[in-house]
């Protein structure tokens, strides 16, 4: 009713207003992600997505190559796709690097041993210790000094046998 106390025959209207989103979401991501490698997983994502419409754009992993294999604990190249309600798609890269703080430790040792002079006194001889590593037991050096007391004329003596081991980051 208006102020002439005329009644439109339409009381109510109702107006659709349609949004449009031609706009991709955003990926951000550090340049290099660093990581403990014992907490690294191949599946996660280590980026974030957001979206001026989508609350709940997706975010998904879709390549992972290692750009530097054999390096200290690894570095990866990420690619990332990001997918909004509307179905604009954004995919970014990133470098994710293991970092390995963590010395390797051993398993096992071998027995003392008891040998005749003469024979052989290297580890493919009377053994080595075993060991692990928190990221990779391949790229794990191992050595070793010997400390040799002899007791009468060089054919009678005691080795004492110290064990180092390293693993590729240089943590010993």
């Amino acid at each position: 009713i208006d102020e002439c106390n005329n009644q439109s025959e339409i009381a109510e209207c109702t107006q659709i207003i349609n949004i449009i989103d031609n706009t991709a979401p955003t990926i951000t991501a550090d340049a290099t992600f660093y990581i403990d490698c014992e907490e690294f997983d191949n599946d996660a994502i280590y980026a974030e997505v957001s979206d001026n419409c989508d609350p709940n754009a997706a975010i998904e992993l879709i390549d992972q190559d290692m750009i530097l294999p054999g390096t200290c604990a690894g570095l990866f190249e990420n690619t990332y796709r990001a997918t909004d309600c509307s179905g604009n798609q954004v995919t970014m890269s990133h470098l994710v690097q293991l970092v390995d703080t963590v010395a390797p430790t051993f398993v096992d040792f071998p027995a003392d041993a008891v040998v005749e002079c003469g024979d052989g006194t290297e580890p493919s001889d009377i053994g080595a210790p075993s060991y692990a590593d928190n990221c990779d037991s391949e790229g794990v050096s191992i050595d070793y000094d010997d400390i040799v007391a002899t007791f009468k004329d060089d054919d009678c003596k005691t080795i004492e046998r110290h064990w180092t081991i390293t693993d590729a980051c240089g943590n010993a």
